[in-house]
């Protein structure tokens, strides 16, 4: 069961009474007796209505639980103001707008008798409300909040309920709440809380995977409103003709208004509106960096319950309330490329550096603390994927970082997570030794330190595994690696080191326990005859007195302290291997075959050969407590079925571990859990449609898509992220959107490109043939894609320009530009 001590209820007065004050004026304007006659001005999004139902849960409500962000289809029906039409949900899209409204009605009053009478398995019925599952279970919870807890995605209540010791339910998000409510109920400490104070809690202890990234704003031209926002606590921007951002339903309404009040715009108003729409919906939590041009960190904050308000008195009315925090204020090295505009993700690799000058700056003179970071999002995500299938493929257009979202996955399963927002080139550092100079089990050496009365390393012995949960040397923890070796030694009135025991497993979560495989007991020295040791004297344990958990031996103390009884250091296959499929790699090089060697008196002879995954296998089999990554690049390349044979069932999670019959030697083989696969996937190459069946049903499949963001920036006129985007759209409309092109063409050492120089040989020595080889000598089609000032009508043949005259042709083609006010220079 989840561990909570009544010392950590929120301290929730204030939000208490702004969430009474939300519903109380919900409950005004929309009680339950109007609903049987409730207009659908009233209800939906889009129609100009001041405060329709949809705006008020999705925008003004944030205390009662949040919905905001993500598509206006959680809505179920809404008016597109981009093209005057209304957007119906599912199976009512074929009906007109007043028939869809009558029939949505009518289950929504269903659905609030059915709560009022205690009945809710009849909410299950109601198949139109399942098209809005987020928007109902805040209702329900509104209107009925002794039922229904604040929390309204499915994907978070799973999570929760899974942390408090259930299998989550199949079915809709109001019957996982209602699942999570009862286990809330059973708790022995959260029973006694406001169903808000658990919503509070568990969103600030265990955030789920997909947080938002650090995104920079700017608060004017060159700060000029700094003190304004740090004042008021806020953060805001501009654009004022386009009135309250709350009332646009989605970035094609939004982006209509921006064409018409910033026509010289152009196609600049696309990114502004899914940008300011973003902007509105940032959840309470989020991390802003304010900044003062293109090196000046001003501070950071996040974003309050307040959330986003349009303040119709001010030209810079699109505000969205932000605690600050001045102590990351910081001059930064060097220009930012991506911090031209005003609103721009901070790239997890500068977020790592800002936070580790911040902190320096903090502790000067103190040595830096080794501390854990956690893993991005996605590879959060992917790592998860892992955990429960085993094998995962990565697959997408050229150049959207499969590979190196791949390493990144493995650096993180090496707890090596600091290094993947590391600078390139110590990134790059990392991995090189990650993936060759692991021939070696390397480990470190720790004293663990008990006190008998309360634990004894006795229960190691019977036990043989045990988790040994983190105290006061927080550090250390963050340096152990599975497969260090830990000397148990137990305090008064024994005072002797005992046993010796292996690290098999790290959670590096917020309890990090370390599992802990007995190895031997030992007859160490005692207290005193520790203290005495002049090597011993001057360990860490000795020092601390054995006053703590966790201390360090050097290699020379533990050689002093375990003498012969130090298992001896084996040779090892790396911990994350690389290879790369093409079309004539086989069976016989992956798994076995009889291959011909010489022989001493002159010839050949068949030999039985181990293909690589066996090899790996037989050193999982070794290290049960090591995880091995493979990962596979351009899997698809090879003829996957023949390369994997029958290991294609062995993969699977629940055959992990079962014999099976090698056809060529007859041996028996199964593959452990504790092997992981990797792929990668050219969709250029080919299609997801052309993979084998059975290979897709053992495979987690992730896209990885382009990403225009992180090309937040401008290369004289061109904006990256937008050239990116348009020449994107053009390849999916005349081609397919599996032959787009991925950010890292404009990538150079993990950033984006700047220099005119740089554009252009990424344009023509990287873009340029790529596109051309998609054409197949179709002219008229790259004509399509490049525009006729790049293709030569006249030959068909791409005319090269000199830097300048392609950043103006390129601008010209593409339509590139950016409004006054959403420049900060």
């Amino acid at each position: 069961m989840l561990q909570v001590t009544e010392g950590e209820r929120p301290d929730s007065k204030e939000w208490l009474a702004r969430a009474a004050s939300e519903r109380e004026q919900i409950l005004d304007h929309f009680p339950l007796s109007r609903w049987p006659e409730l207009g659908l001005a009233e209800y939906a999004l889009g129609t100009g209505a001041k405060d329709p139902y949809c705006k008020v849960l999705e925008f003004w409500s944030p205390h009662l639980g949040s919905i905001r962000g993500g598509s206006a289809k959680k809505h179920i029906i809404f008016f597109r103001r981009h093209d005057d039409e209304w957007w119906l949900s599912g199976t009512l899209a074929d009906t007109s707008a007043e028939e869809a409204w009558e029939r949505l009605r009518g289950q929504f009053v269903e659905a609030f008798a059915a709560a009022g009478a205690g009945d809710f398995d009849r909410l299950d019925e109601l198949e139109l409300l399942a098209h809005g599952p987020a928007l109902v279970t805040k209702s329900l919870s509104v209107y009925f909040p002794d039922e229904f807890l604040p929390i309204y995605s499915a994907a978070h209540l799973r999570k929760y309920i899974a942390l408090l010791g259930a299998d989550p339910e199949t079915g809709s998000a109001w019957r996982l709440n209602r699942q999570l409510l009862a286990l809330v109920r059973a708790h022995p400490v959260l029973q006694a809380w406001h169903p808000l104070e658990v919503m509070l809690w568990l969103y600030d202890r265990h955030v789920p995977a997909g947080a938002d990234p650090v995104w920079k704003i700017a608060p004017g031209e060159r700060g000029k409103l700094w003190e304004q926002c740090l004042a008021e606590g806020s953060i805001r921007v501009g654009w004022p003709k386009v009135g309250d951002l709350a009332q646009y339903a989605t970035t094609e309404d939004l982006e209509v208004i921006l064409h018409q009040v910033y026509p010289e715009s152009g196609q600049a108003n696309r990114r502004a509106a899914r940008d300011l729409l973003r902007f509105r919906d940032l959840q309470p939590g989020t991390r802003i960096l304010a900044n003062r041009g293109q090196s000046e960190v001003l501070a950071v904050g996040e974003v309050t319950s307040e959330g986003y308000r349009f303040d119709e008195d001010s030209e810079y009315c699109q505000v969205l309330g932000v605690e600050w925090d001045l102590s990351y204020a910081q001059q930064l090295d060097g220009r930012q490329g991506g911090w031209v505009s005003t609103f721009a993700p901070v790239s997890a690799q500068l977020w790592n550096r800002i936070q580790k000058r911040r902190d320096s700056l903090l502790d000067a003179g103190t040595p830096e603390a080794v501390v854990f970071v956690e893993p991005p999002p996605q590879v959060l995500r992917i790592r998860d994927l892992l955990d429960r299938k085993g094998q995962v493929i990565l697959y997408g257009a050229p150049g959207t970082g499969k590979t190196r979202l791949a390493l990144d996955v493995a650096l993180a399963l090496t707890d090596q997570s600091d290094a993947i927002t590391a600078p390139a080139a110590v990134r790059r550092d990392r991995i090189t030794e990650m993936l060759q100079s692991a021939a070696v089990d390397a480990r470190n050496t720790w004293v663990f330190v008990t006190d008998p009365k309360q634990w004894s390393w006795t229960e190691l012995r019977k036990q043989q595994t045990v988790e040994f949960r983190r105290g006061r040397l927080e550090a250390n923890f963050d340096r152990m690696r599975i497969g260090d070796l830990v000397v148990g030694y137990e305090a008064s009135p024994v005072k002797k080191a005992i046993v010796l025991s292996r690290i098999v497993d790290i959670d590096r979560g917020k309890e990090r326990p370390v599992t802990l495989q007995w190895v031997t007991d030992i007859d160490g020295p005692s207290y005193e005859e520790w203290r005495s040791d002049p090597v011993l004297g001057a360990s860490e344990a000795a020092r601390n007195g054995m006053r703590g958990t966790a201390f360090h031996l050097t290699p020379e103390q533990a050689e002093i302290l375990l003498g012969d009884e130090a298992p001896a250091v084996e040779a090892d296959m790396p911990q994350v291997s690389m290879l790369t499929f093409h079309p004539s790699y086989g069976y016989e090089d992956f798994v076995e075959a009889y291959k011909p060697t010489p022989v001493a008196v002159g010839g050949l002879a068949l030999t039985l050969t181990d293909g690589f995954f066996l090899r790996l296998c037989a050193a999982a089999r070794a290290r049960p407590g090591r995880i091995y990554l493979l990962i596979i690049d351009e899997i698809n390349r090879a003829d996957v079925p023949r390369v994997f044979g029958e290991l294609i069932t062995l993969l699977e999670a629940d055959k992990r571990g079962l014999n099976a019959v090698l056809p060529v030697s007859g041996r028996l083989f199964h593959v452990p859990s504790n092997i992981k696969i990797i792929g990668t996937m050219n969709t250029a190459d080919r299609s997801l449609a052309h993979l084998d069946s059975a290979l897709r049903r053992r495979f987690s499949f992730v896209p990885v898509v382009p990403d225009p963001d992180v090309l937040s920036g401008l290369v004289g006129p061109v904006d990256l992220g937008l050239l990116l985007t348009t020449l994107n759209a053009r390849i999916t409309e005349h081609l397919d959107p599996d032959h787009m092109l991925g950010h890292s063409f404009f990538l150079r050492d993990d950033l984006p490109i700047t220099a005119e120089n740089e554009l252009h040989s990424a344009f023509y020595d990287d873009v340029v043939p790529l596109l051309e080889d998609f054409c197949l000598n179709d002219h008229a089609l790259l004509t399509a894609l490049l525009g006729g000032h790049i293709v030569d009508a006249r030959t068909g043949g791409v005319t090269t320009l000199d830097p300048e005259e392609l950043l103006v042709v390129l601008a010209r083609e593409y339509q590139l530009g950016a409004p006054d006010d959403a420049v900060e220079a």
